[in-house]
């Protein structure tokens, strides 16, 4: 897998369903996206974020 093309995605705890929380851009890049997202998230929030690439549509 390469690392160009990855995005970070946010999956909601309650829901099941996951955002995009960054652009398409390198694995380093959207690994920090998503740190940053964590961090801001509130205390005891059940969403998750994974750093992968996009499925194609």
């Amino acid at each position: 897998m390469s690392d160009e093309n990855v995005q970070a995605f946010r999956r909601s705890g309650q829901t099941g369903k996951t955002r995009s929380v960054s652009q398409p851009s390198s694995a380093e890049q959207a690994r920090h996206a998503a740190d940053a997202k964590r961090q801001k998230l509130p205390r005891g929030s059940s969403d998750t974020f994974e750093v992968r690439k996009p499925h194609k549509k």
